[in-house]
C-alpha cells in the first residue's frame, strides 16, 4: 500500500503549509499537482485543498478536482454537479470526452438512462474510437428492456441492439473486447427465440 502511504506522507507535510496559506494560488496548485499524480482524491486534504481551489478560482480544472473526489467517494449528485460544471468550462477535447463519460456512469447506476446515453456520445463524439461508452450505451439499453412496454419478444429485441453497441465497442476499441464479450455472452441469452420472432412477423 504504497500509495496509502505517499497519501499520509503528503497529507503530513502539506496540511500545515496550506492552513498557514490558504490563499496562495501557486501551492494550492503544487499540492493538487502532488495529490492528483498519487491518486489522493479521498484524502480529507485533498477535499479543503480542491474547495478552496474552486472557491478562489473557479476553472474546469477546479470543478474537474472536485468532482474526481466526489466520484471517488460515491457522493454521485454531487459529483454530478461539479463534472457538469467541469463540462461547461472545459476545452480540452479529450478531457471533456472522459467528464461524458463519468457522467453517463453516474447516470447509468441512478437508471436515468436517455441522459447517460446521452453523454456516452457525447464521449464518442469527443474521442471517437474509444470503446467504453459504447459498452455504457449498450447497458442502457439492456438496463431499458425491463421497462420498454411492448411483448416479450419485443423487449428482448433490445438486448439485440445492446449486444450491437457492445460488438461496436469492441470492434474500434480492442481493449475493451474481453468486457465486450462478457456482455455479449451475458445478454445473447435473452434473445428472442427465431421461431417466436417468425411468428411475430420479425
Amino acid at each position: 500500500a504504497a500509495g496509502v502511504a505517499d497519501c499520509e506522507t503528503l497529507s503530513n507535510i502539506f496540511t500545515p503549509k496550506f492552513e498557514a496559506n490558504p490563499t496562495d494560488m501557486v501551492l494550492i496548485n503544487k499540492i493538487m499537482k502532488m495529490l492528483n499524480r498519487q491518486e489522493c482524491e479521498d484524502g480529507a486534504l485533498y477535499s479543503k485543498v480542491a474547495e478552496q481551489k474552486y472557491n478562489l478560482e473557479p476553472s474546469a480544472d477546479a470543478a474537474h478536482n472536485l468532482a474526481k473526489m466526489f466520484f471517488k467517494k460515491k457522493q454521485f449528485s454531487k459529483s454530478k454537479g461539479y463534472f457538469e460544471k467541469s463540462i461547461a468550462l472545459e476545452e480540452d477535447v479529450e478531457v471533456k470526452a472522459e467528464i461524458h463519460f463519468k457522467l453517463a456512469i453516474i447516470l447509468l447506476s441512478e437508471h436515468k438512462l436517455v441522459d447517460s446515453r446521452k453523454n456516452a456520445l457525447a464521449a464518442i463524439k469527443n474521442k471517437p474510437g474509444w470503446g467504453q461508452p459504447y459498452i455504457v450505451i449498450g447497458k442502457c439499453y439492456a438496463a431499458g428492456s425491463k421497462d420498454f412496454p411492448g411483448k416479450v419478444h419485443e423487449k428482448q429485441a433490445l438486448y439485440w441492439v445492446a449486444v450491437d453497441k457492445f460488438m461496436k465497442a469492441k470492434s474500434v476499441d480492442p481493449e475493451c473486447a474481453a468486457e465486450a464479450n462478457k456482455l455479449i455472452h451475458t445478454y445473447s441469452k435473452y434473445f428472442p427465440a427465431k421461431e417466436e420472432g417468425f411468428m411475430q412477423g420479425l
